[in-house]
C-alpha cells in the first residue's frame, strides 16, 4: 500500500536507466496495519504458545514475538513471563487457550491483549495456514481475527520440487513456510514497510525531453525539491506537457502531498489519458487514505 516515504531514505533510490520513455525508481513506505488496534486500547501485548503439532506452536509463537518486538510499535510481554504462567497452569500449556482464559491471563501480565493461534501445517502442498485472534484482556472482547498462509499454490509447487518428502528435509521446509506465514501476520498487526516501483517519464520516445529527465537527474541526486521546481517551471510554460505533469505527480505523491499529486496526476490525463495515468489518480487516492490511517496509528 503507497503511503509515504521518509526523505532520508531518498538515499536508497534506484532507478534503472535506459533509452525507454520510462525510467523506474524504487522506494520503500510505510503502511498502515489491518487493523488499528491501539485505537482499540491496545499498546501492550503478548504472544500465547500456538495450538499446533509438534512444537510448531511455540516456535511460530516466538517468530511471531521477535518481529512485534524489531517492530517497536507494541510493548511486548517476553515469552519467559508466559511460560511461567503455562506452568502455573493459568495458561494452557498446549497452546489451546479461550478468550476468558486468554482475558485473565493477560491481567495477570498487565497487558492490554493477547494473540492466540493455531498452527495448521500442508506441508505436502508446500504451504502452512496460521490462524490468529488478538483478545482483549479487560473484556476478553476479540479485537481481530485473521488467517494467513505461508507459501502459495505456485511456492508450493518449487517447495515440494527442492525439498525431498524425507523427515529429514521437511524441518527446512517447515521453517521456510512458518517464515513466510509470521511475516504476514506481523504485517496485519502493526505498521510496516513495503516496497514500491514507479516508472518517471522522460518526455518523449526513445531519448526524451532533456528538461523533463534534468528532473530525473536531480531524483537520482537527492535533491526531490529541485525535481519539483523544474517540473513545476516545464508545466508553467507548456501546460500540455503530460509527462513532466505526471513526473511531478510521483514525487508529490513520494513527499506524501496528496492532494497535489492527484492534481497533477489529473492534469496528465486531461491532456493524454493513459491508462498509466489514470490508475495514477486511483493509486493516490488510496495512497491518501492508507496514510490517513497510518498518522491515526503513530
Amino acid at each position: 500500500m503507497k503511503i509515504r516515504l521518509h526523505l532520508p531514505t531518498l538515499l536508497g533510490l534506484a532507478l534503472s536507466l535506459s533509452a525507454c520513455a520510462t525510467q523506474h525508481l524504487n522506494f520503500t513506505l510505510q503502511a498502515p496495519a489491518v487493523v488499528n488496534l491501539k485505537a482499540k486500547g491496545v499498546h501492550s501485548l503478548a504472544v500465547t504458545t500456538f495450538e499446533g503439532p509438534g512444537d510448531s506452536g511455540r516456535k511460530l509463537a516466538e517468530l511471531l514475538t521477535a518481529h512485534l518486538v524489531e517492530g517497536q510499535y507494541f510493548k511486548v510481554v517476553e515469552r519467559e513471563k508466559l511460560l511461567a504462567l503455562e506452568q502455573e497452569q493459568i495458561l494452557g500449556m498446549t497452546g489451546v487457550v479461550d478468550e476468558k482464559l486468554a482475558a485473565k491471563a493477560g491481567r495477570v501480565l498487565g497487558v492490554d491483549a493477547l494473540v492466540l493461534g493455531k498452527v495448521m501445517p500442508h506441508l505436502g502442498q508446500g504451504k502452512l495456514a496460521l490462524s490468529y485472534r488478538v483478545v482483549k484482556t479487560e473484556t476478553g472482547e476479540i479485537l481481530m481475527a485473521r488467517q494467513v498462509i505461508g507459501g502459495n499454490p505456485a511456492e508450493g509447487r518449487g517447495l515440494r520440487r527442492t525439498f525431498r518428502k524425507d523427515e529429514g528435509e521437511r524441518p527446512e521446509l517447515m521453517a521456510k513456510l512458518a517464515q513466510n506465514a509470521v511475516a504476514k501476520a506481523a504485517a496485519s498487526l502493526q505498521p510496516h514497510p513495503v516496497k514500491v516501483e514507479r516508472g518517471f517519464e522522460n518526455g518523449g520516445w526513445l531519448f526524451g525531453d532533456a528538461d523533463v529527465k534534468q528532473g530525473i537527474e536531480y531524483i537520482k541526486a537527492n535533491r526531490p525539491e529541485d525535481a519539483i521546481a523544474q517540473w513545476e517551471g516545464i508545466v508553467a510554460q507548456d501546460p500540455m506537457n503530460s509527462a513532466a505533469w505526471y513526473d511531478l505527480g510521483i514525487v508529490y505523491e513520494i513527499m506524501s502531498e496528496f492532494d497535489k499529486a492527484e492534481k497533477a496526476y489529473r492534469a496528465a490525463e486531461k491532456i493524454t489519458p493513459k491508462p498509466r495515468y489514470m490508475e495514477a489518480v486511483g493509486h493516490v487516492k488510496a495512497a491518501a487514505e492508507a496514510h490517513r490511517k497510518f498518522e491515526e496509528e503513530k
